[in-house]
C-alpha cells in the first residue's frame, strides 16, 4: 500500500495524486450514501426500529456528514493559505564568447533572460492571497461577534439537524472546533510539502535552465548560429536549418532554441544535430 511518506521519500508524486483522486471520491460516494440513509431513517425506519434507535442513527450519520464537511471546508481553507509562490525562472543564454586556444568559443559569462516559453498561471496565487487577506482582516473585525454568531449557528444546526436536546449544540460545536482544525492542518502541510515539491518535480526541467550547458555540441551550434559571437548579429539562414532539424527531430515538442542550446537536458539531442548538420 503506497503511504505519502514514502512517496514523498521516493518522489513518486504521481502516486499521491492517484491516492487522492481515489480516497477524495471515494469518500464523497460515501457521504451520499450516508444522506440517503440518513433520509431513510429520518422518514421510514423510525416506525420499524423505534424512535430511540433511529434518532441516534440520525445523529451518527448527520455527525459523520458534518464532521466531513468540516474537514474538507479547513482542508480547502489550509490549501489557500499554504499555496506555493512560483519563482520567476530566467533562461541563461551567454552574454560574451571569448575564443580559447582551440579556437572554439568559450562563454564568458551569462546572464538571466525572460523565457519566451509559456508560462506559469500564478490565479491561484492571486486568489489565495486575496481570499487568505480578507479571510484575517474580516475575521478580526468580527473577532467580538464571533462566539455569538458561532453559538446560534451550532443551534440552527441542532434544531434542523440533530435534534438533540440539549446536546446538539454542544455536538455541533465539538466537531467543528475538531475536524477543522484537523482539515486545516492536513491542507496547509500537505500543500506546502507535497504540492510544493510536486510543483519542484515538474518544473525541474525548467530550472536546469539556469545551468549553462558548457558541452562542445553546444558550442559548435551557437558558433553555428552566431558565427561572430552571441553579441553579433544571427545567422538567419543557419538558424532556420537548426530549427527545421528541431521540428523534425524533436516531435514531443519543440523547445525554444536557446534553452535547446543552454539545458543540460538536451545533450544527447545536440550530439545528433552537431553530426546531422554537418557542423
Amino acid at each position: 500500500m503506497v503511504t505519502w511518506a514514502g512517496a514523498v521519500r521516493e518522489q513518486d508524486f504521481a502516486s499521491i495524486a492517484d491516492w487522492f483522486i481515489r480516497y477524495f471520491f471515494t469518500a464523497g460516494a460515501v457521504v451520499l450514501i450516508l444522506s440517503g440513509l440518513a433520509v431513510g431513517i429520518e422518514q421510514s425506519f423510525a416506525v420499524k426500529l423505534g424512535p430511540g434507535i433511529a434518532a441516534g442513527l440520525r445523529v451518527f450519520l448527520l455527525s459523520s456528514l458534518f464532521a466531513a464537511a468540516s474537514t474538507v471546508s479547513g482542508w480547502l481553507l489550509g490549501l489557500l493559505f499554504g499555496v506555493p509562490r512560483t519563482l520567476a525562472r530566467g533562461q541563461i543564454v551567454p552574454a560574451a564568447a571569448r575564443a580559447n586556444g582551440a579556437g572554439t568559443t568559450q562563454p564568458d559569462q551569462t546572464q538571466a533572460r525572460p523565457s519566451a516559453a509559456s508560462r506559469v498561471n500564478t490565479n491561484l496565487e492571486d486568489i489565495s492571497d486575496w481570499l487568505t487577506k480578507t479571510i484575517v482582516g474580516v475575521g478580526l473585525t468580527q473577532l467580538f461577534a464571533m462566539p455569538s454568531y458561532v453559538w446560534r449557528v451550532a443551534g440552527e444546526l441542532n434544531t434542523y439537524g440533530f435534534g438533540w436536546e440539549p446536546y446538539g449544540r454542544l455536538l455541533a460545536l465539538g466537531l467543528f472546533f475538531y475536524f477543522a482544525p484537523g482539515g486545516f492542518w492536513l491542507g496547509y502541510v500537505g500543500t506546502r510539502t507535497i504540492l510544493t515539491k510536486l510543483f519542484e518535480f515538474i518544473e525541474a526541467p525548467i530550472s536546469e535552465l539556469v545551468t549553462l550547458a558548457e558541452d562542445a555540441n553546444s558550442h559548435r551550434l551557437r558558433a553555428f548560429i552566431w558565427p561572430g559571437g552571441p553579441d553579433s548579429p544571427l545567422n538567419q539562414a543557419n538558424l532556420e536549418k537548426l530549427r527545421q532539424w528541431m521540428r523534425r527531430s524533436l516531435p514531443a515538442g519543440m523547445p525554444e532554441v536557446g534553452t535547446f542550446l543552454n539545458s543540460p537536458a538536451f545533450a544527447d539531442e545536440r550530439k545528433k544535430a552537431v553530426a546531422d548538420l554537418q557542423i
